[in-house]
C-alpha cells in the first residue's frame, strides 16, 4: 500500500514538474521549430516588419500543416483603376471581376473607393508573373504602418543570407525570429 502512494506521489511530481517545464519554455500546443526545419515547398504564415519594395523582416513564421491561398497584409502603395489592380508590399495584385472588397464590419467596397496607403490584407493565387490574383480584399485602416503578413509556399531558400522567398517576396530572418509548427 506504501509502494502505491509513492509510486503515485511520483508520478504526481513528475506530471507537475514536466507541466512547469513546458509552461516555462513558452510551449503552448505549437512546437518550437528552427530555421533547419524550413524547406522548400512548405506553406508558413509570416508576420512582420516591411522594409522597402518587396522585403520583409519576419518576427515569426508559422509552419503550417494544410497548404492554403496565398495572403498579403500591407499597406496600398499605388492603384491602377484601369487594371484594376493594387501594388501591396511592392506585388501587384489584381482583384478578379467578382472579388469581394470589404471593410472590417462586413460591408462591401467598390474597388473605386480605394485609397493608397490603406491597409488591405488580399487572398488569392500567386500567377507565374509573380502578381497575386486576389478573390477577396479585406480593408482596414488600424494597423501600424509597416505591420506585413505574408501567407504563402517557401520558393527557395538561401541559409547563408538568412532570407527565403514567399510568395515572390523576400523574408529575412534575425536571430529573433520565432518559428514553430502549426
Amino acid at each position: 500500500m506504501r509502494n502505491r502512494i509513492y509510486r503515485s506521489l511520483a508520478v504526481s511530481c513528475f506530471v507537475a514538474i514536466l507541466t512547469l517545464g513546458l509552461a516555462s519554455s513558452g510551449f503552448s500546443g505549437s512546437a518550437r521549430a528552427s530555421a533547419d526545419d524550413l524547406q522548400v515547398g512548405q506553406t508558413v504564415a509570416i508576420e512582420g516588419k516591411s522594409s522597402g519594395a518587396r522585403i520583409i523582416h519576419a518576427s515569426e513564421i508559422e509552419i503550417q500543416q494544410e497548404p492554403s491561398e496565398e495572403k498579403l497584409k500591407g499597406r496600398i502603395q499605388n492603384i491602377d483603376g484601369g487594371a484594376h489592380s493594387l501594388v501591396v508590399l511592392g506585388t501587384r495584385v489584381f482583384a478578379a471581376p467578382d472579388a469581394q472588397i470589404a471593410a472590417r464590419d462586413g460591408s462591401t467596397i467598390p474597388f473605386s473607393s480605394l485609397q493608397k496607403g490603406w491597409m488591405v490584407k488580399a487572398r488569392g493565387s500567386l500567377q507565374g508573373e509573380g502578381a497575386l490574383h486576389a478573390s477577396e480584399i479585406k480593408v482596414s485602416r488600424e494597423e501600424a504602418p509597416d505591420e506585413a503578413e505574408v501567407e504563402g509556399r517557401i520558393q527557395s531558400i538561401d541559409k547563408t543570407r538568412s532570407t527565403m522567398t514567399v510568395t515572390g517576396l523576400t523574408i529575412r530572418l534575425t536571430p529573433t525570429t520565432k518559428i514553430k509548427f502549426d
